[in-house]
């Protein structure tokens, strides 16, 4: 898992958003440091990291929602909005990685009792598999990929959606971030 970026030095004589401005800014550099993993569907770590780095900074936004100005509300509260669509569909991403291998385990026990123990091409018992088990498995697998694929899709067109409409650049320029990630 990646590790957060370290926050800087909180002030204890500045104000609360002088300081929530260093940890929101830290927070959205992670995340937008993550995007690249969108590029390739299989790079699980990485899309979990970027649905951690996005509860990261919604949980950080959702603290500080009280000591944000006036003039940068709207940009917070889409900010927020746009992470927690981004992690529920990161999520769905992730629930799916976790779920798969689980079910090709299941898949296998199913297999188990029937087949040899030494050698594939010896007898086996193919009574001795539950072979509407397998069947619904393999077909809830198929489901599950199919899903994922259509939330990695969504993803994609979420997060370009969002970089288009520049919520990401109208919170870092709240904040008064001017690096690029």
């Amino acid at each position: 898992m990646a590790k957060p970026g370290a926050l800087p030095k909180i002030g204890s004589m500045a104000g609360v958003w002088a300081n929530a401005r260093l940890v929101i800014s830290t927070r959205l550099r992670d995340l937008r440091a993550l995007s690249s993993c969108l590029q390739d569907p299989a790079l699980v770590e990485q899309l979990h990291d970027m649905r951690i780095a996005a509860r990261r900074l919604r949980y950080t936004l959702e603290l500080f929602l009280d000591s944000v100005p006036s003039e940068f509300t709207e940009q917070v509260n889409t900010a927020l909005n746009t992470c927690k669509e981004l992690q529920e569909l990161l999520g769905a991403i992730h629930d799916a990685d976790v779920l798969m291998p689980q079910l090709v385990e299941q898949i296998h026990r199913e297999l188990a009792p029937g087949l040899p123990k030494e050698h594939i091409a010896a007898p086996f018992g193919v009574h001795f598999i539950n072979w509407e088990a397998c069947t619904g498995l393999i077909s809830t697998c198929r489901d599950i990929m199919v899903e994922r694929d259509r939330a990695f899709q969504s993803i994609n067109n979420a997060w370009r959606e969002h970089c288009s409409a520049g919520v990401f650049a109208a919170l870092a320029a709240a904040v008064g971030d001017d690096t690029d990630a």
